[in-house]
């Protein structure tokens, strides 16, 4: 989202940071530098007790805000994917993402421990679409990706059921007449678990580089490795 808000406002992005694959190189790093990015990654994520303040028209109203108030021929609204940004930015126009991550803390978690990561994230993704019932929310558990980072928060993913009013206000006063909307949809698949009420969970992603049948076998290796470094010293 910074990404793409700076290239409107011609900003370069050199001092933006990267996501800590700590999973991907856990041959690498020691015990104690796996714990203490799952105590920062947990400090810095959403407290179980502030998800019920969260109001998704307000995350859209934020997205909006970011862009230079001026007339745009064309819109890139969709799948948060980094292409589209790249495409967005190309082209100078707004990216307006069809959903949002949010990382809530999980005391005393386990990243191979998916039954209590469900168990968790339910009662939190209960709480959100109570407060918000125009949203979906789709709940990533990927020890994989994530590493220990999976044992001390939840990925939850916000997704707008229909256009959202902060976006639709947006477009009407700043795309210029026959502007084109350029709709991205991410067509990867993975399979998920329909919990029921909007709230889906899915173990696993295509972004730990492996296919659904791999990741079994893959997540329960780094799920041992992670817990183990995690209770030695």
């Amino acid at each position: 989202m910074t990404a793409a808000a700076r290239a409107l406002h011609g900003r370069d992005c050199g001092d933006l940071g990267r996501r800590p694959m700590v999973a991907r190189y856990g041959g690498v790093l020691p015990s104690g530098a796996r714990r203490a990015a799952a105590r920062n990654a947990s400090q810095a994520a959403i407290p179980v007790a502030a998800t019920t303040g969260i109001d998704t028209d307000e995350v859209a109203r934020w997205i909006v805000g970011q862009y230079p108030r001026r007339q745009y021929p064309a819109v890139v609204i969709g799948s948060p994917h980094g292409a589209a940004v790249h495409l967005a930015a190309a082209a100078g126009v707004p990216w307006l993402p069809s959903s949002f991550e949010m990382a809530v803390q999980w005391p005393d978690g386990s990243p191979d421990d998916p039954s209590a990561a469900l168990t968790h994230g339910a009662s939190i993704a209960a709480r959100l679409l109570a407060a918000n019932p125009a949203v979906a929310i789709r709940q990533v558990h990927d020890p994989v990706l994530r590493g220990v980072l999976a044992g001390s928060t939840v990925s939850l993913h916000a997704r707008w059921q229909h256009l959202p009013d902060p976006y639709r206000e947006f477009l009407s006063a700043y795309l210029t007449r026959g502007a084109a909307v350029i709709v991205v949809r991410d067509m990867r698949t993975w399979p998920v678990l329909d919990v029921g009420a909007g709230h889906t969970f899915q173990l696993g992603s295509p972004a730990s580089g492996l296919d659904a049948g791999e990741f079994r076998t893959a997540a329960r290796s780094s799920a041992r490795r992670c817990a183990t470094s995690t209770r030695t010293g």
